[in-house]
């Protein structure tokens, strides 16, 4: 924003220009092991196909998310972070991230001992799992 001073009064002057937002969705353990993934975050970060990334440490492709530890109440500073993203190609890219805790359902065909969750000490189950929205925002 710039300010220009006229005769008799004060103006500013915005400069905007359009960008293309890409959103992405991403889910990884509380040891940040990537168990899941949409077509959008693998293309974003160099890759073909969801399958491609699974596997991988969410730190790998995002180096400065911050992982909580499990069992606890997601701060809002978890929540809600800026990162950024790199390619498969080592390029690296500005990130808006929306993080939440994926909660497993009991399912009928599971025995309650079979899901991947703890009991904490607030006794809620809660899962080791966390979901991420990824935003990423370039220039058209």
């Amino acid at each position: 924003m710039k300010r220009v001073t006229g005769e008799d009064k004060q103006r500013c002057i915005v400069v905007m220009e359009p960008v293309e937002r890409v959103t992405a969705s991403v889910t990884f353990t509380n040891s940040g092991k990537i168990i899941s993934c949409d077509s959008a975050f693998a293309h974003l970060h160099g890759y073909m196909a969801e399958g491609d990334i699974n596997g991988f440490s969410i730190t790998d492709v995002i180096p400065s998310v911050k992982i909580p530890l499990p069992c606890k109440t997601l701060p809002k500073y978890f929540r809600i972070q800026r990162a950024a993203g790199r390619a498969k190609d080592g390029t690296t890219f500005p990130l808006s991230i929306k993080l939440s805790t994926k909660i497993l359902e009991d399912q009928s065909t599971k025995n309650q001992q079979d899901l991947p969750h703890k009991l904490c000490s607030a006794g809620t189950v809660q899962c080791n799992n966390f979901h991420m929205s990824v935003a990423q925002s370039s220039l058209l």
